[in-house]
Order: C-alpha cells, then sequence, then structure tokens
C-alpha cells in the first residue's frame, strides 16, 4: 500500500505517491509543484524530490519512458514533460467540444451540478475568449425545464453565463419555495377536511352581563376567516381555492367544501385495486396493456401504474421499506374503498418530493400494508401535466426488461440516470490496449482504385464517411502507399455500412498468429455446469479498437 512521504525543509508538509485510480497526472502535477514551492525546494533539488514523490510505480514507468539515461540525469522540466505526454496526452480539440455541446441536464441533476460538468468539460476544449458565450449557450439549450429555458430564450445577447445561470438557479429555488408552500398550506386544508366534524347546535339559555345586549356578533374576512381584518384588505383576494377552483377565498373557509363535510362526515374514498388478472364476479380476462409513469420520488426514480380509478397515490408497505426506508409514517384518518366495497386502511402516509419532466410537487403518498404495484391516482394527476412521449418511452423501458417487477425497473432507471455517459449513442473506445498489425518480410505496398458506388448510394456513402470522420474513426489524406476500395451495405434501417474490402489488399501480406477456432461441443464442455449467462454485442466493435501508429 502506498505510504505518504515527508520532505522537511524548513517547512512542514506531506506529498503522496501518484495514484491513477484516485488522481489525474493533471491534478497530482498542480499540487506537487504547489508543494515544492511552499516547502522552498532549492532548483537544484527538484529532480530528487519530484522522483521521491511520485512513488514507486509511476518511476518505474519513468524509468521505461527514459530507457536511454537515468530519470536523475534529466532536468525538472524534462522529466515533467515526459510523465506529462505520456499520462496526460492532449485531447482532440473537436473531440472535446463535440462532448460538450452535446451534453444535456439529466432527469435527476440540479442545475448547480450541470454548470460544474459544464465548466469541466470546457476546459479541455480551448474556447478562449468565447468560453463565456459556449458554455452560455450549452447551458441554456441544455436545461431540462422548459419554462426556465423560455425566460432566457427571451433575453438579449447580453445575457451573460453568470447571469444566466443565477436565474436559471432563482427560478429552481422559487419552485421548490412554492412547493414546500403549497405543501404547509394543503397539509392544513386536510386536518380540517378529514378531522372536523360539525357538532349539532343545541339551544342554551345563558344570561349576558349588562351592557351586552344589543351587541352586534364578531365580524369575520369571508376570504380567509380571519376576524383582525375585512374582506376588502384580506391578501387572499387573488387565491384560487384548492376545494372548489373559484377565486377570492381560500379552502378553509369555502362554504362549497363544509356543504360538502355536511352530508358526509366521514368522506370515502376509492382506490381501484390492480393485478395481473381483473377478477370480476368469478370470471377472469387478461387485462390490457398497463400505462406506466416514470417519477422521482425524494430523488428515488419510481415506475408507477397510471390508474384514473385511483383517488389517491399509494404504493405497498414493502415498496416503501425497501426504496424509502427513512420516511417517517404519519397516521391518517382516510379510509380507502376497493371496486368491491371493500375497506382497505392504509398504514399511513407520507408527504414527499415528486418529480416528472421538469415539474415538481409536494404530494402526499398513503403506504398500504397488502398493496400491490405503484399507483399513480387523480390526486397527483390533477397536480402534473402528463408528457405522453416520456410515458411512452418508460413503457418501452418496462418492456425492454422484461419483468413485472417495479422495483428491479427504478432500480435499472437509476443505474442508467447514474452512469448515463456509459449509455451514450456516441462511439466508445478500448482504453489500455492497442491493435498492431505486422507485415511480412516481402510485403509490398498495393493501391487500388476507389469503386464505383450507385447514384442512388452517394449521399448516403458520403453522409457516413462524414459521421466516421467527425467521430475520429478514419482521418482524411492526400497521399498513401496502400488503398483499399470500399463497399456500401444497406442495414435494415436504411443507414450504411462500409466494409473495406482488406482481401484484395492487406489480408494477404499479414502475419497473423494462427489460433485453432474451438468446435461446437468444446464451447459447450466449457460452459457445462454454468448458471448465469449473458450476450455482449458491441456496437461498431471492430471501430472501438485503436490500431498503434
Amino acid at each position: 500500500m502506498a505510504t505518504s512521504v515527508t520532505l522537511v525543509v524548513g517547512r512542514l508538509g506531506h506529498m503522496e505517491p501518484f495514484d491513477d485510480s484516485a488522481s489525474d497526472w493533471i491534478s497530482y502535477d498542480e499540487r506537487l509543484t504547489s508543494f515544492l514551492r511552499f516547502n522552498k525546494v532549492p532548483e537544484e533539488d527538484k529532480v530528487h524530490a519530484f522522483l521521491i514523490f511520485i512513488g514507486p510505480k509511476t518511476y518505474g514507468l519513468l524509468k521505461s519512458l527514459t530507457a536511454s539515461s537515468l530519470p536523475s540525469s534529466k532536468t525538472f522540466d524534462q522529466l515533467w514533460r515526459i510523465l506529462g505526454d505520456h499520462l496526460a496526452p492532449r485531447p482532440s480539440v473537436i473531440g472535446e467540444r463535440s462532448i460538450f455541446y452535446r451534453r444535456s441536464q439529466n432527469e435527476t441533476e440540479s442545475i448547480a451540478d450541470f454548470v460544474a460538468e459544464l465548466r469541466k468539460l470546457s476546459q479541455s476544449c480551448d474556447f478562449e475568449g468565447f468560453l463565456d458565450e459556449a458554455l452560455r449557450d450549452r447551458f441554456v439549450c441544455g436545461l431540462r425545464r422548459v419554462d426556465i429555458q423560455r425566460v432566457l430564450f427571451a433575453e438579449d445577447k447580453k445575457l451573460t453565463f453568470a447571469k444566466a445561470v443565477e436565474r436559471a438557479l432563482a427560478m429552481e429555488a422559487a419552485t421548490k419555495n412554492v412547493a414546500e408552500v403549497q405543501r404547509t398550506e394543503e397539509n392544513f386544508s386536510d386536518v380540517h377536511k378529514f378531522n372536523a366534524t360539525r357538532k349539532p347546535l343545541q339551544k342554551q339559555v345563558s344570561t349576558k352581563p349588562s351592557g351586552t345586549e344589543g351587541k352586534p356578533p364578531s365580524k369575520h374576512c369571508f376570504r380567509c376567516g380571519s376576524p383582525k381584518h375585512m374582506s376588502k384588505d384580506c391578501v387572499h383576494a387573488p387565491a384560487t381555492c384548492f376545494g372548489c377552483g373559484k377565486k377570492g377565498h381560500i379552502q378553509r373557509i369555502c362554504q362549497a367544501d363544509k356543504r360538502a363535510n355536511e352530508s358526509n362526515h366521514r368522506k370515502n374514498l376509492k382506490v381501484l385495486s390492480r393485478a395481473s388478472d381483473v377478477a370480476l364476479n368469478g370470471v377472469t380476462c387478461p387485462e390490457q396493456k398497463l400505462i406506466n409513469v416514470c417519477v422521482i420520488i425524494n430523488e428515488t426514480p419510481l415506475e408507477m401504474e397510471l390508474d384514473t380509478g385511483a383517488a389517491v397515490s399509494a404504493i405497498s408497505a414493502k415498496q416503501q421499506q425497501r426504496l424509502f426506508p427513512s420516511l417517517q409514517l404519519t397516521a391518517t384518518a382516510l379510509h380507502l374503498q376497493t371496486y368491491t366495497g371493500a375497506l382497505v386502511e392504509p398504514k399511513g402516509v407520507v408527504d414527499v418530493t415528486v418529480q416528472h419532466n421538469g415539474q415538481i410537487h409536494v404530494l402526499p403518498l398513503y403506504v398500504i400494508e397488502q398493496g400491490g404495484p405503484p399507483l399513480l391516482g387523480r390526486q397527483w394527476l390533477q397536480r402534473f401535466r402528463l408528457n405522453w412521449n416520456t410515458i411512452f418511452t418508460c413503457n418501452k423501458l418496462s418492456s425492454a426488461l422484461g419483468t413485472t417487477d417495479k422495483g428491479a425497473q427504478a432500480e435499472v432507471s437509476k443505474l442508467l440516470s447514474k452512469y448515463s455517459n456509459l449509455f451514450k449513442e456516441e462511439l466508445g473506445y478500448i482504453k489500455g490496449e492497442k491493435a498492431e498489425v505486422f507485415l511480412k518480410e516481402d510485403a509490398r505496398p498495393r493501391f487500388l482504385k476507389a469503386r464505383s458506388v450507385p447514384f442512388a448510394l452517394v449521399p448516403a456513402v458520403e453522409k457516413e464517411l462524414k459521421r466516421m470522420e467527425e467521430i475520429g474513426v478514419i482521418t482524411p489524406i492526400t497521399t498513401c502507399e496502400f488503398a483499399t476500395p470500399v463497399v456500401p451495405v444497406v442495414k435494415k434501417d436504411g443507414n450504411i455500412r462500409l466494409c473495406g474490402d482488406y482481401k484484395t489488399t492487406v489480408n494477404s501480406m499479414l502475419d497473423t498468429n494462427r489460433y485453432p477456432l474451438p468446435r461446437v461441443e468444446e464451447i459447450f464442455a466449457a460452459l457445462a455446469g454454468g448458471q448465469e449467462f449473458s450476450i455482449i454485442d458491441l456496437n461498431r466493435a471492430y471501430q472501438q479498437v485503436v490500431l498503434a501508429d
């Protein structure tokens, strides 16, 4: 195990050896340079200090890179340049900018994290004087929330990156604050809605003290119920009631809501229970294809079944313990009723932060002891504007997974979001290894002219060549001793795959390592006793292999 080394030259300090699994070389070099300057290491001692601090592993690498002489015979700048060229080669500016311009805000990523990631990607893009505009443009175009984009698009060209970030953060914070206020108001109204019971009026005989006869009853504001001000001075005049939907009062004082409570003291909300087969009077029929909605509850992705027959949204107690074990349930007086009339007593209710398609709300989630799959009911549907494209994408993911375990699908969605870089559509490369091609000693260059391409395929072939050049697979050149014609192959989706006809040029000149292919019987024998099998199909596999120079 690597240990830190302490060099005392008048000041205190320590520096750990370089470990490529913990830090990149550029960051380590910056820290090492600052450390040497802080300790005032003389110029003639920097080489020895450098060789000590980098550790045995990096020193062995440096020694192999300077095989003609010992590392100690080089200057500090020479050693820094040799290791830097090997451990941190200069990336392609075009490739880095391509990654930068395709970066967008992820579903679970905050604006602050998105800004930090954009700044990190821009470091190797060499924007120079164009950096602020490039960051601003990518930031605005990559935002997930359309309402924030709309506000920023309305700004003029004087909008800076810092100002755009400031406004976006303010809108994000405002959305969370509004959701918190709504949660508070809903909790207050729910207490009156479900727990308040109206007592019958009784005639009482009371003796009023002298001086009180004829005193008018106290007046209350008909907008909020407060006795401290008149209705014309109430701040809730522009408010919209959550009970009846009318403006001018709040739900706490709503007369329509009170009349509903008078006629039904105990409100029974109906929740339809779902299963793989729907039972109806002993006759079963296959259920239609379910519609699932992908939401994020307390930063945890969850796939819920859209159920317009359910008044509230609910999950089972087992799912709550597995996905949200830290949530504290609150007792509820709400009674749920199934389609058959059976009463269901919820185990409890909890307020959760729900995100969907850039919308954020704090809503109640009911927990059922013996519940089925998560249900997204009408109470949540009233607060969200659904994006059907997103919903069908979620259903497509469920179909691809081929499982009815909603928890497993949620875990997969969480992993896809966390490791989004691994699932990008762009071409990847095999790291750490390069393929080498060896020619026979008597090999002679062979140059074959290009073959004619059907006119109908010329645009598609040119498009594919341009795409391969943009992702770094091919590089245009003017002269070469070898030349191999390409063969365009039309794929099922209409795109073109370009294949090199190397059997007419290079293949016959290669000095290959002959390896006998195993027979089918040998493969099955090697798989005997196996329990888990997987198939790895790399996209454009041969293009992911980098050839050595």
